[in-house]
């Protein structure tokens, strides 16, 4: 059965995603949608030498605050991979002006919601509330960045935490096939380093080391501040000095990951008895900034509906199969397929990549383009939390905020050939990571063109 939204005339949920984003009543008329779509006013200022976006919207009724630590895992090393995180985790139970329990307290207080974001470019800790609890919500947000006080308790049950997750991953195939991915696809690249940690790098990071940590990383010239709803200019000016104002500036500057080094196809094994196999195939992409971008996101999106139609519609080989682009700085396409035959999925795999890189297999005119386009943007601004994340993913990731809502227009550029371009530019060298049953396919199977 079709999902409810994908029978909607577009501009009947256009109008329904406004009302939602800006909180406006149901029955508002259009003269009153325009108005409150007028409220909306997208701001880029520094304060105290950190970057703030922000999209103004009084009408609505909630506000988002993202606040990013830039670097991820070029921030890190083989014995610090995981320290953000573990910052991130210690840091509930306690800092200096709220110790111990008075910390979590003091956050049930405001109603607000907790937003967190660890990732290989940057690491995220923000809140979702009402503009009347804005500033006791910033504040304790600073606190956390700013003043941790890494108690024993704190950092025991951080380490734990991340510990206890890292084993529940490594506990299944499909988790340590994921875990090995960046690992292999990334040898000799900062996103090798987990930012999530390792065994040996969370038994040994302690509280002086995460303090020094502090003191060195957490600095203004790392900092982005992303802000949607009704907060006004002057509360996020005013909050971002009292958390952040008294912070060494540092020597910091966003620049985008070196792409991955030159890969040839690479094959690793990972002997499992199971049920079900996993696969994990990962090829390089161009960066968002590239002109290439829009049609090797439309070759990998095409090959994904292939993939999942050759493998699981049409055979029900797999429960999951698909194509996909990694969303970071570092653009990868990723193959993702669990299945009880790896050897005739590889095959079928093997068969819709030729597919989508022979020139005589897509009809002229066809149309990479959809309604789906343009509800997957729409999407993107239908609350404000959704708002600050796609801004501060333009802005990172494209290097201008303003290009939150330009997908769909660089979409328009892509056609069949520029399609069949990019995959034959970008799928090849592919690097495999199976785990799984080894007698059930031959690693001949994975170096061989067919």
């Amino acid at each position: 059965m079709r999902h409810l939204l994908t029978t909607l005339p577009l501009a009947v949920l256009a109008a329904s995603t406004v009302r939602h984003a800006l909180h406006v009543r149901p029955d508002a008329t259009p003269a009153q949608l325009a108005r409150a779509a007028d409220d909306s006013t997208l701001l880029s200022y520094t304060v105290d030498s950190i970057r703030v976006i922000q999209r103004l919207t009084p009408a609505t009724g909630v506000v988002a605050v993202n606040v990013y630590l830039l670097g991820g895992s070029r921030q890190l090393t083989p014995a610090t991979q995981g320290i953000e995180a573990m910052l991130l985790t210690a840091s509930r139970y306690g800092t200096r002006t709220h110790p111990d329990t008075t910390f979590r307290i003091a956050w049930a207080g405001t109603g607000s919601f907790v937003a967190t974001d660890i990732t290989s470019d940057w690491t995220m800790l923000g809140f979702r509330g009402v503009p009347s609890a804005f500033d006791a919500s910033f504040d304790l947000i600073g606190e956390r960045l700013t003043q941790p006080t890494f108690g024993e308790v704190g950092v025991t049950a951080a380490r734990e935490r991340l510990r206890s997750a890292l084993r529940q991953q490594r506990g299944s195939p499909d988790g340590e096939a994921s875990l090995v991915a960046d690992s292999v696809a990334f040898a000799g690249h900062p996103y090798s380093l987990s930012p999530y940690g390792s065994e040996a790098s969370l038994g040994t990071i302690d509280s002086l080391a995460m303090s020094q940590y502090v003191q060195a990383q957490v600095v203004r010239s790392r900092m982005l501040v992303v802000v949607a709803g009704a907060a006004s200019r002057a509360m996020v000016e005013a909050a971002v000095r009292r958390a952040f104002g008294g912070l060494p500036v540092g020597g910091y500057r966003w620049t985008p990951p070196p792409p991955a080094p030159p890969h040839k196809v690479t094959v690793t094994m990972l002997p499992r008895t199971a049920a079900t196999n996993y696969l994990i195939g990962v090829f390089d992409g161009p960066p968002e900034t590239s002109s290439d971008y829009p049609s090797f996101a439309a070759a990998t999106s095409y090959l994904g509906l292939r993939i999942t139609e050759a493998v699981r519609e049409k055979r029900g080989l797999s429960y999951a199969a698909s194509a996909s682009v990694s969303d970071r700085a570092a653009v990868t396409g990723v193959l993702y397929v669990s299945t009880s035959r790896p050897d005739t999925v590889l095959r079928l795999i093997k068969e819709q990549i030729a597919f989508v890189t022979n020139p005589d297999s897509m009809p002229p005119g066809y149309s990479f383009t959809s309604d789906k386009n343009s509800l997957s943007n729409l999407s993107r601004r239908a609350t404000s939390s959704a708002q600050v994340d796609a801004l501060a993913h333009a802005e990172i990731l494209q290097g201008d905020y303003r290009l939150a809502n330009e997908q769909p227009r660089r979409m328009r550029t892509v056609s069949t050939s520029s399609v069949r371009r990019a995959a034959v530019t970008y799928m090849k060298n592919i690097r495999f990571i199976y785990a799984g049953d080894t007698t059930q396919v031959k690693r001949a199977a994975f170096e061989s063109k067919r």
